[in-house]
């Protein structure tokens, strides 16, 4: 699911909390990825949207959905990951392109990658197409 991210900017927290656990709850056991689209936020603000999705039980933050400007950079991974204390996982997506974007945020230690290149970047090419 993607944040709230009216409800998020206008700091009416209670409501974005309420929105992730009701979609937690009508998905059950299933894995809820809740997505922040970083490139809108402040880093004070992804840290603000990641401690929301821990308190909501989400499974993971994510950083983009792949449509807006700009997806994951390295900065704004570090701050997610921080933030997420071990509660929650992280994952990074959107601007993945090279075997060494994919090596960063590994290095990082995002949980998982999303990307529309993974064959081209396991196979230690750089992807065809821009973000």
């Amino acid at each position: 699911m993607v944040m709230h991210i009216g409800k998020f900017l206008d700091q009416d927290y209670d409501y974005v909390v309420n929105d992730i656990m009701q979609v937690k709850k009508a998905i059950g056991n299933k894995i809820l990825k809740v997505i922040l689209e970083t490139v809108y936020l402040t880093y004070e603000q992804i840290i603000k949207a990641s401690q929301l999705c821990i308190d909501a039980h989400a499974d993971f933050i994510k950083t983009s959905t792949g449509f807006a400007s700009q997806g994951a950079t390295p900065e704004v991974v570090k701050v997610m990951i921080d933030a997420a204390q071990s509660k929650i996982k992280v994952k990074a997506a959107g601007g993945v392109k090279t075997p060494q974007d994919l090596q960063k945020y590994i290095s990082l230690g995002v949980d998982r990658i999303g990307t529309s290149s993974g064959l081209a970047l396991i196979s230690g090419n750089k992807a065809d197409q821009d973000y």
